[in-house]
């Protein structure tokens, strides 16, 4: 065949203009900022943000943590302030958080807003026919019941600005006036004092991480300038995956009964739930308890363990024997990531360990097994669809079948059963099908049947329990807000989303400072201690955990790195679709945390699910250190560290 006839038969490469994907860009854009803007409009988003120069000012009160109920204390805020000449016009700006009444030299100016609803609409008064004269009093009466009352006025005319100048008080405090604090001042919270600081935990254990680091760093070197013959033994990623089973298995033989009961998130309602489910042998309404909002899957499984063994054991025995199925979740995501290394890394040997490592010894995985609760369930449940859905996009679509559609749906269904959260799947289910390899050539049609066949089997799971909330209780997925209490901080302020810091100084408890503090000190350590009892603390060693804020921040930051630099064409689908995950979720714990405004909001244990993800991000974030041999053992030392540190911190001694 001559060579202008080969050339012939090669199909010229299409060139596809941008146009499309930039416009597609534009209407997300758009829609999504519309979207934002009547979300942060709305009543419920408790959200304070600045405005004229004024800040929002609040009763300056100790951080609690724990719950505070509704109450009709009014608290007073007042300005004194002196005229010399009255301006020809006086404008006075007023929001309040939330009902407001306004009084200027004891005449009122304007009586409480009818709805609560209304707080976020601006008040505006002309006060310049009340001015008079010499001194001026203003004084806002302001009342919220399931929150901090908080104010912000200003009148540019007179110079007059809420700020640290101005005076509050309650009836409470026995007419005592105190200046006024603005609500974005960062707090303290006493607990946290407790505890020793990040610097002064990673000293203490600085001899052991050296020691081990040396060790590690060394044995690297001589590995990589002596390489092992085919015939030696070699520790590769499958050995690594079975020696942290095995210390998994270790630490819940061994931690099962030592520790403590009663510790754990809302531990009391989820065993509450599970006595309800065993003794009525029926599934629980919302409104029926503190944790009845949960999905079911969880509860039952462990009522059937509880109906086997409440005649043998006393309470606290039981909660310990109930134990073991969080411990399991926790063991199998170790499995889980292994798996879904060597999936996406088939060559790469260090790849797979660096992932597996992080998926087997990510603290709050560890910690969060341990305890009695749903989330490890939702968390394996949802991290075994995203294997799926990887393994999808990484191999031919001829190799499934209609019986690889059923098996994907059943497990979207049983995540879904497992926790509300797992609703985020159902996006990224569908999704994943538009990702794989053979993009390019697929066609809607094609995709029809296995999206029906999963998404049906998933429906035919799952679907009842969100009808039944639905028809009793008036909406698919119920949220655990009680009307009847609230928690610190009540609100949320701009600097909540930009602050960040607070976890690497004091981390227990730094979730009161922001969100990312929040997110990072409960995926590192148990930054909220699993919300403790009165003057009960879980029996880690606290030392190690804290010194975990500094250890953990390389593998951060792989993580953020993995998230935006470029990978292998084959795995180029998987990246984007991993992208879409994290953003996904993350999203959504903004939204929560919006929403939601209570220092506990947003828990990185939320995303236990995307464990896999994080592994794999972790390591194409450390790949392009890996090809210098220097820079490689230094990578294998630290993470060596981390490994050694997230053991410790929750094996109890």
């Amino acid at each position: 065949m001559s060579r202008k006839k080969r050339r012939s038969q090669v199909k010229p490469e299409v060139k596809r203009s941008p146009l499309k994907s930039i416009a597609l860009v534009i209407i997300v854009v758009i829609a999504m900022s519309f979207f934002i803007a009547s979300f942060l409009e709305s009543p419920s988003v408790n959200l304070l943000i600045p405005e004229g120069g004024a800040q929002w000012i609040r009763l300056s009160e100790p951080f609690r943590l724990g719950p505070r109920f509704d109450s009709r204390e009014i608290t007073v805020f007042r300005k004194r302030f002196t005229v010399e000449k009255i301006p020809s016009s006086a404008i006075l700006c007023v929001r309040s958080f939330k009902v407001v009444s306004i009084q200027l030299n004891n005449e009122e100016l304007q009586k409480p807003q009818s709805s609560i609803d209304l707080w976020k609409k601006s008040i505006q008064l002309d006060i310049t026919r009340k001015l008079r004269p010499g001194d001026n009093e203003l004084v806002f009466h302001v009342l919220n019941l399931k929150g901090h009352a908080a104010l912000l006025a200003y009148c540019k005319e007179l110079g007059i600005f809420t700020g640290r100048d101005w005076e509050v008080m309650t009836f409470n405090t026995f007419n005592q006036w105190s200046p006024a604090v603005p609500v974005n001042e960062p707090v303290s919270v006493e607990v946290s004092q407790k505890f020793p600081s990040a610097w002064v935990a990673f000293s203490a254990k600085l001899p052991i991480f050296i020691f081990l680091f040396c060790f590690v760093f060394v044995w690297t070197i001589v590995r990589s300038k002596y390489p092992a013959s085919p015939e030696s033994f070699s520790f590769n990623a499958s050995h690594l995956r079975l020696l942290l089973l095995s210390g998994w298995i270790v630490l819940a033989v061994n931690n099962i009964f030592k520790l403590p009961t009663n510790i754990g998130f809302d531990v009391d309602s989820h065993m509450e739930y599970i006595r309800y489910v065993a003794d009525n042998m029926s599934i629980p309404l919302a409104n029926e308890g503190w944790q009845m909002f949960q999905t079911p899957l969880y509860y039952v499984i462990s009522a059937i363990a509880y109906k086997a063994f409440f005649r043998l054991v006393n309470e606290s025995g039981m909660e310990q024997i109930l134990r073991i199925l969080p411990l399991l979740c926790g063991i199998l995501q170790v499995e889980i990531g292994f798996r879904f290394m060597r999936l996406v890394f088939p060559d790469r040997n260090d790849l797979q360990a660096i992932g597996t490592l992080v998926c087997g010894t990510l603290p709050m995985n560890i910690y969060i097994s341990q305890v009695v609760g749903n989330e490890p369930l939702a968390g394996i449940l949802s991290a075994i669809v995203l294997f799926l859905c990887v393994k999808r996009m990484i191999n031919k679509p001829q190799d499934y079948h209609v019986r690889s559609e059923v098996i994907f749906g059943l497990f979207l269904g049983l995540a879904l059963l497992a926790k509300a959260t797992a609703i985020l799947l159902i996006p990224l289910a569908v999704i994943h099908f538009f990702f794989g390899n053979d993009s390019e050539s697929r066609t809607l049609k094609s995709l029809y049947k296995p999206i029906a066949i999963s998404m049906g089997t998933a429906f035919l799971i799952a679907s009842w329990y969100y009808i039944r909330n639905w028809i009793k209780l008036g909406s698919p997925v119920v949220g655990g807000w009680n009307p009847g209490w609230w928690q610190d901080p009540s609100y949320r302020t701009i600097e909540h989303f930009i602050r960040f810091g607070e976890s690497l100084l004091h981390p227990v408890f730094s979730a009161v400072h922001s969100f990312g503090d929040a997110l990072y000190s409960t995926m590192w350590m148990d930054g909220f201690l699993l919300i403790r009892k009165i003057g009960i603390y879980p029996p880690w060693h606290y030392d190690f955990m804290i010194a975990g804020s500094w250890l953990a921040l390389p593998v951060a930051i792989a993580i953020v790195v993995g998230m935006i630099r470029t990978s292998p064409p084959k795995i180029q689908h998987v990246l984007m679709f991993s992208r879409i995950a994290l953003m996904l979720y993350l999203a959504a714990l903004l939204y929560l945390y919006l929403k939601l405004p209570i220092y506990s909001t947003a828990k990185a244990t939320y995303t236990l699910g995307l464990m896999p993800l994080y592994g794999m991000l972790a390591a194409i974030g450390f790949r392009p250190l890996l090809e210098n041999k220097w820079l490689r053992a230094t990578i294998y030392s630290w993470l060596a560290c981390f490994g050694v540190y997230a053991y410790c911190s929750y094996f109890i001694i």
